[in-house]
């Protein structure tokens, strides 16, 4: 399970979730249904290989603060000692991408994760 996950179940259950590190590692964080039309796109590149992503970075801290905003929660994160072998940065270059299959992200962010964040209430109600 990703870290995105793991906060919004930890936000929702009213518990604390664990930052590895300072939160300062940032990643390129994307909306499942952009990743999906993606992959649609893509089954007719001739087996080509594509960066899918944003091509933007964001800290697991602004992560996490925007996550506490969608969940309405008051809890902060715990931090523990960084995990050995974790990536600090992880940024996707999508100019070819976009260049050969005309796709783009069409979610920002905070959208993405208030839709996500909808789904795991859902889903945590069965």
């Amino acid at each position: 399970m990703g870290v995105i996950a793991i906060f919004i179940r930890n936000l929702l259950k009213n518990e604390r979730p664990t930052i590895f590190g300072n939160g300062n590692q940032k990643r390129d964080f994307i909306f499942v249904k952009d990743v999906v039309k993606a992959n649609i796109l893509a089954m007719d590149g001739d087996n080509k290989i594509f960066n899918v992503g944003t091509g933007r970075m964001t800290s697991i801290n602004e992560l996490f603060k925007i996550l506490k905003k969608i969940t309405n929660s008051n809890l902060d994160p715990i931090y523990d000692e960084k995990r050995m072998g974790d990536v600090q940065r992880v940024c996707l270059d999508i100019t070819r991408i976009k260049k050969e299959l005309n796709w783009k992200p069409e979610h920002e962010l905070e959208s993405g994760l208030s839709e996500t964040v909808n789904w795991f209430k859902e889903e945590l109600k069965k």
